[in-house]
């Protein structure tokens, strides 16, 4: 709800970075998350970012969970062209259980054919 307001960041603050969403508990529908997709993609962001992290959907049915998987895949390769861009969905993370906490501001590298997520720096400075 904060594009296109001075809270939004800039282009450039996406550069680089892994990119994470999840569905919550409000269990949307694969409609609407095709469609929240593709306001990130007229963004460029998909472009920006080195990966894109998808978190385990809660609350929807084995079905819609493969359609989102093929939604995700569909507008982020196919329609904004980043076929390269490595997507991870799935994760044990967001709402859901197990649940995984992914610090923020952390390097990480993202492997998906080895289905490893890796901090490549400590979460906890001096």
């Amino acid at each position: 709800m904060m594009k296109a307001t001075d809270f939004w960041p800039e282009r450039t603050f996406w550069d680089r970075r892994v990119l994470f969403f999840e569905t919550s508990d409000e269990i949307p529908p694969v409609d609407l998350v095709r469609f929240m997709l593709r306001n990130y993609g007229m963004q460029d962001i998909f472009q920006r970012i080195s990966a894109l992290l998808f978190g385990r959907a809660r609350g929807y049915s084995d079905e819609a969970k493969r359609r989102l998987d093929q939604v995700t895949t569909d507008v982020v390769a196919g329609e904004f062209g980043c076929s390269t861009l490595p997507i991870v969905t799935n994760m044990d993370c967001g709402h859901t259980d197990p649940q995984t906490i992914l610090p923020l501001g952390v390097m990480t590298e993202v492997d998906p054919q080895a289905r490893q997520i890796r901090l490549v720096e400590p979460v906890f400075r001096e």
